[in-house]
């Protein structure tokens, strides 16, 4: 995108597509991380949605005559990026669960995490007292406020092992020195630490646990709405953002979905009877060229394409016999 200097001269709307510019190519007030960009610049998401907003200002204007129409057109918005898959493994989960045996605290929370999906805030202000372990269900509170959710058998047993050992029928389940419960960024430090114990690489935090359990329910065929309730999403369609498959889940599924073997013959698969005709030797392909100057032709004959036909003849420096053959008839 070039455009000229502006002066001080220049009328409001004139400067926009300035404003444009520097936001896409030069503006620098953040630092980004190294996953969205050089350090010093904004990340493409950042720069869209300053640009979005541009644009439906310009568009508000246009509407009242502020500005002329064509002015919102002014602005180019890029594409959104896509994102990867922010859940964190099984494998990655299963080796840190192994880890957090040591520590009882430590095990219940990552239990809990992916278990139910709560989110860091919601299990850090979990208060015993809300803890009902004969129904196997918690009331915790987050972005949509309180709200009920079930824990499976294995879930309530470690539970139940953590508040025998903490001897104490009110407060909170996991205490902290900041507010008196454990913070979500004491829940990361704790999830950083037992990465770090079970030499693990992939992305691991508190929220990458609750990606992976709501990409666990649908693996395992689960439904969406349940989810929805369980996640405390306020819309279906944030549950479903949540999914994140892999190669390994999409294969599993896959054997588990499919059809086929239902639908397939008892008979064993036949043998092919398809046969590749030899491929010609430069003189053999010589002279059928000189008996048909067609590739299409001379591709049937050999069973392939004309373009696989043309580029032996190249290789074989016949094209001029080709053209010779082609232009004598």
């Amino acid at each position: 995108m070039s455009l000229p200097t502006p002066t001080s001269s220049c009328q409001p709307s004139s400067r926009l597509p300035y404003y444009a510019l520097w936001l896409m190519e030069e503006a620098c007030p953040h630092a980004g991380s190294l996953r969205q960009g050089a350090p010093g610049t904004l990340a493409v998401a950042s720069q869209r949605g300053y640009l979005v907003d541009l644009r439906s200002f310009l568009r508000w204007c246009a509407d009242r005559g502020f500005v002329p129409v064509q002015v919102k057109s002014w602005v180019p918005v890029p594409a959104a990026p896509k994102h990867g898959i922010k859940r964190a493994q099984n494998s990655d989960i299963s080796r840190m669960l192994h880890v957090a045996r040591e520590d009882l605290r430590d095990y219940t929370l990552c239990c809990l995490l992916i278990d139910c999906g709560l989110r860091a805030g919601e299990a850090g202000t979990l208060r015993i007292e809300n803890c009902n372990l004969p129904d196997r269900t918690l009331v915790v509170y987050g972005k949509t406020g309180y709200r009920t959710v079930v824990i499976s058998i294995d879930a309530a047993t470690v539970l139940l092992h953590w508040l025998n050992a903490r001897k104490e029928q009110q407060g909170y389940v996991f205490p902290g020195r900041k507010n008196g419960h454990l913070s979500a960024n004491g829940i990361y430090q704790v999830m950083m630490r037992l990465r770090s114990k079970a030499d693990v690489n992939g992305r691991v935090n508190p929220h990458a646990w609750r990606h992976a359990y709501i990409s666990n329910t649908a693996v395992r065929g689960g439904n969406s709405a349940l989810t929805q309730i369980q996640a405390g999403h306020a819309s279906i369609a944030t549950t479903q953002e949540y999914f994140g498959f892999g190669v390994a889940e999409l294969r599993e599924y896959q054997d588990r979905v499919t059809a086929l073997p239902e639908l397939m013959p008892d008979a064993p698969v036949p043998p092919s009877t398809h046969t590749a005709l030899p491929r010609p030797t430069p003189a053999e392909l010589e002279q059928a060229i000189q008996e048909c100057p067609n590739w299409e032709a001379l591709g049937r004959r050999y069973g392939v394409t004309g373009a696989a036909v043309k580029k032996w003849a190249r290789k074989w420096q016949l094209q001029a016999a080709y053209q010779k053959t082609k232009v004598g008839r």
